[in-house]
């Protein structure tokens, strides 16, 4: 089950963890301070330090905190007391009222250029981008959190770029681009080492975790959490000991100790409920309605699964909410309650649909594109408007100046030169532009037939499961003639051929084998399924030592080889086919050669079929070269990818 993940957007002092004694100590000495700005400030400081472990008495403090700021006009001070409130709201999965502070702490934070206030602006970005990833509004919290982290880098805030990074990890973690997810994750880590802080430290082992919970490499999550929990217990935080509980109960869960997870998801609910996390509560509730559900205790599941739904629903939680109405649907069929089932199922169908559109990580990676693409846009229109400005310079000069044609000819010629130069810069940047699309196809198609494989195998999978296994059930509960006995068992093989046939094509769009070995073995695999169906023969061979490469190019090249062996057996009329993968020091070698009737190479360079132009724009976004011969004792296929 893929853990969903929290946003951290407090920054700075707002996880430090105080003694409650000296809280009241310093308490009683701010309140004893003449009514300044230096009061403002000690009373936002003082309030942040205590929102985790006493909210209420946080959310007292601003209160006076922003009375005396507006007695003493004092814009910046009153800027970051709303925010600090704001955030409160925030945690409280109060989205609309939390806006509405951020708003005036922006406004506020407008009216001055100084510093703090520049870096009050970057906070309130932050923030906003928070509220955006909540939502699930990904597109737009992608882009402000990496407007907050370009922010906080121009004023040498490095530190608080972390958080930044985290939220972008976290983003990337629900997308399922654990690629992008574990990158963000070891960049927050490396940072919070160089700081030394354990408060940070303990974010980056949070945002660690939560990536490999997604990669599902749940030996290391566990390694983590033990850890970041050492750290969380001697800092006495509430939250970071409830995210370490939740994540260790996730590693039990899915090495089926329930007993054990269901420990751990309970003093996750506990520390979440104490300081009134909405999202983490409600998130800690599911899952312990889950573990009671696998380990068989289906009354005690739908129980504490009903709470989860309702608080659910009332803060607007859908990404929960999917996950609890996943989990009752199974429930209610399991304990007989067919009706309640289907009306769950139901519901479900509706909210993963609205999830799906707003979850897409297209609209995310069109919306990166559109921003180089504009940059590529603007940069081609400054060449534009240079040469339309020196052919205006060589109209006037040309009709004025005819008595020095000599000297005008040889300006001319520097001139054409220019031109020439400008129109291959212009030229180089419509390559460019149009790589930039090449790029967004093909990744957006290999990360769309991921979700596409995972929404099929998860999703209809399981419920083609629960029907076999209720029809099953029914089988030993109903007496039937012999004609209508074997209709049943008839139904039952044609359900299990379905299951099957939903498994390969799953496969066979995202091969699991590719994401957990790699490509030597996931193409080994896919020979042997070609050998073993007896369309030819297939002779696959492996050349040095094997290194693992990027996610999104050992898919590419996986795609290149299944579209060659689909071309072998589609027009070749091959009977043995070799395919060669060889590891050299600083390139990958394929080669693909069949025994077939051979084609027209010439051809491929115009045709409108989608293979070959498909083999060579993968092989181009690698930057590669493709080397093809062809005749009549076959066609052999080279590719030479730089590492």
């Amino acid at each position: 089950m893929k853990l969903l993940l929290a946003v951290w957007i407090l920054l700075g002092v707002a996880e430090v963890y105080a003694q409650p004694a000296s809280w009241e100590a310093r308490e009683a000495q701010i309140s004893k301070s003449s009514n300044d700005t230096t009061k403002v400030n000690d009373w936002n400081q003082l309030a942040a330090e205590i929102q985790f472990e006493d909210p209420t008495h946080a959310i007292s403090l601003l209160q006076q905190s922003i009375i005396l700021a507006k007695q003493l006009n004092y814009a910046y001070g009153l800027s970051v007391a709303y925010t600090q409130r704001a955030t409160l709201l925030f945690y409280e999965a109060k989205l609309d009222s939390a806006k509405r502070l951020f708003d005036l702490a922006h406004a506020l934070a407008l009216q001055s250029n100084s510093p703090k206030a520049q870096r009050q602006l970057a906070l309130v970005t932050q923030r906003y981008a928070g509220l955006y990833q909540q939502n699930q509004k990904y597109d737009s919290a992608v882009v402000a959190y990496q407007s907050a982290a370009e922010q906080f880098s121009k004023l040498g805030d490095n530190t608080t770029v972390i958080v930044c990074y985290y939220n972008l990890s976290a983003i990337y973690t629900i997308l399922g681009d654990t690629a992008n997810a574990l990158q963000y994750a070891r960049q927050t880590n490396q940072i919070a080492l160089q700081t030394g802080d354990s408060t940070y430290i303990l974010r980056s082992y949070i945002a660690l975790a939560d990536a490999y919970v997604g990669a599902k490499k749940f030996d290391v999550v566990k390694d983590i959490s033990e850890k970041g929990l050492r750290l969380a217990h001697a800092q006495k935080g509430l939250f970071p000991i409830g995210k370490f509980h939740l994540l260790l109960g996730t590693y039990f869960d899915y090495k089926a100790h329930y007993d054990s997870a269901l420990k751990h998801f309970n003093i996750a609910l506990q520390a979440f409920s104490t300081i009134n996390l909405g999202y983490e509560t409600s998130l800690a509730m599911q899952h312990i309605g889950h573990s009671h559900l696998q380990k068989g205790d289906t009354k005690q599941a739908i129980e504490i699964l009903q709470q989860a739904l309702t608080k659910c629903r009332t803060l607007r939680l859908d990404q929960v909410l999917r996950l609890v109405l996943a989990d009752l649907v199974l429930a209610q069929e399991r304990a007989g309650n067919i009706k309640e089932s289907l009306q769950y199922l139901k519901e479900y169908v509706v909210v993963n649909d609205s999830i799906t559109q707003r979850t897409n990580r297209k609209v995310v990676y069109d919306l990166e594109v559109k921003y180089q693409t504009q940059k590529k846009e603007a940069q081609l229109q400054i060449q534009k408007n240079e040469l339309s400005r020196k052919n205006f310079i060589n109209l006037l000069l040309a009709g004025s100046v005819v008595s020095i044609l000599i000297i005008l000819f040889f300006m001319y010629y520097s001139f054409k030169q220019r031109r020439l130069l400008q129109e291959k810069r212009i030229s180089n940047l419509e390559a460019e532009k149009q790589l930039l699309a090449s790029e967004a196809v093909i990744k957006g198609q290999e990360e769309e037939r991921g979700r596409l494989a995972k929404d099929l195998h998860d999703g209809l999978g399981g419920l083609l499961s629960g029907v076999k296994f209720s029809f099953a059930n029914m089988k030993s509960n109903v007496v039937l003639d012999a004609a209508n006995a074997q209709v049943f068992e008839r139904s039952l093989d044609m359900l299990d051929n379905s299951i099957a046939e939903l498994r390969r094509v799953a496969h066979n769009m995202m091969p699991e084998v590719l994401v957990k070995f790699g490509l030597h073995e996931a193409l080994k695999s896919y020979c042997d399924s070609i050998q073993q169906s007896g369309i030819f023969k297939v002779d696959f061979q492996s050349l040095g030592n094997e290194v693992r490469l990027a996610s999104n190019t050992e898919i590419i090249l996986y795609r290149i080889v299944q579209e060659l062996l689909n071309n072998a057996s589609k027009y070749a009329k091959a009977s043995t086919v070799l395919v060669q993968l060889a590891f050299h020091e600083n390139e990958i070698g394929i080669t693909v050669e069949d025994n077939g009737i051979g084609f027209d190479v010439a051809k491929t360079n115009y045709s409108t079929g989608a293979g070959w132009s498909n083999i060579r724009a993968r092989v181009d976004y690698l930057k590669g070269t493709l080397d093809v011969t062809s005749g009549t004792n076959g066609t052999s296929v080279h590719i030479h990818i730089p590492q």
